[in-house]
């Protein structure tokens, strides 16, 4: 049996929202034009403080003139020797904005790939990754969902119909953009379980709970909790601890 420590965060670019409604009016403009990451250093010192083997980020960006050539995931990776990471762009405009999910790991990942899911609009993607522990497989999918309704649930019938297929321990994160009670979706078509969390949005004021993780049948939970002593978006960070059966 193996012990993971995993986090889920999403990043909001490093624009650092975390005091109230008004910031999506004052600092706005962050989401066109360049800005510092300012967070970056905040979440570096959270990430060590909890000593994660895995951490899986929606809104994190790659180099870019938004980012002012910053790579937050090799940054972050860098800083907190999880040295393995791979970055997953799922919104580019040219050189200007480079969005994306992320994972940086303490273990080596395999088979990083990303698939369109469907809607239109902004594009959405789920985005996985595979690590080998005592030569048993472990997938990792992180994902980031439409705020739309409609498309919101076209989009979890397609992960739930994809991840049905999954034989091997399967760890599923992201901001799904929606409350619990809609998720039993992914339950229905997949052997996976939602992990009971409490409210991560808004970092302010928590009050819906917009992020989760699900695990497979085979993975036992030992530890979870939300973040909320940790604000550098605005979203608050899950952590959770799983122990793995090896099959």
């Amino acid at each position: 049996m193996t012990e993971l420590k995993i986090l889920f965060i999403n990043f909001q670019s490093g624009m650092y929202m975390s005091k109230g409604y008004l910031q999506y009016i004052t600092k706005g403009w962050k989401y066109i034009f360049p800005h510092d990451s300012i967070s970056l250093n905040d979440a570096v010192k959270f990430i060590k403080k909890e000593k994660p083997d895995v951490v899986m980020f929606a809104e994190i960006d790659g180099s870019s003139w938004r980012s002012k050539d910053i790579d937050q995931v090799k940054i972050i990776s860098k800083k907190t020797s999880l040295k393995y990471n791979h970055f997953f762009p799922t919104r580019v405009m040219g050189k200007w904005i480079n969005q994306g999910n992320a994972i940086i790991s303490k273990y080596e990942l395999n088979n990083n790939t990303q698939i369109k899911l469907p809607g239109y609009g902004e594009k959405r993607y789920l985005c996985s990754s595979n690590i080998v522990i005592e030569n048993s497989v472990i997938k990792y999918y992180t994902t980031h969902l439409s705020t739309n309704k409609q498309i919101n649930l076209a989009q979890r019938y397609f992960i739930a119909k994809k991840l049905k297929r999954n034989k091997d321990t399967t760890i599923l994160t992201g901001d799904f953009n929606i409350e619990k009670d809609s998720l039993e979706i992914i339950k229905k078509y997949t052997n996976m379980n939602d992990i009971k969390l409490k409210e991560t949005f808004p970092t302010w004021n928590p009050a819906k709970i917009l992020d989760h993780i699900f695990i497979s049948n085979d993975c036992e939970i030992k530890k979870v909790y939300v973040c909320n002593e940790t604000r550098f978006s605005d979203h608050l960070p899950i952590r959770v601890s799983i122990n793995i059966k090896h099959r």
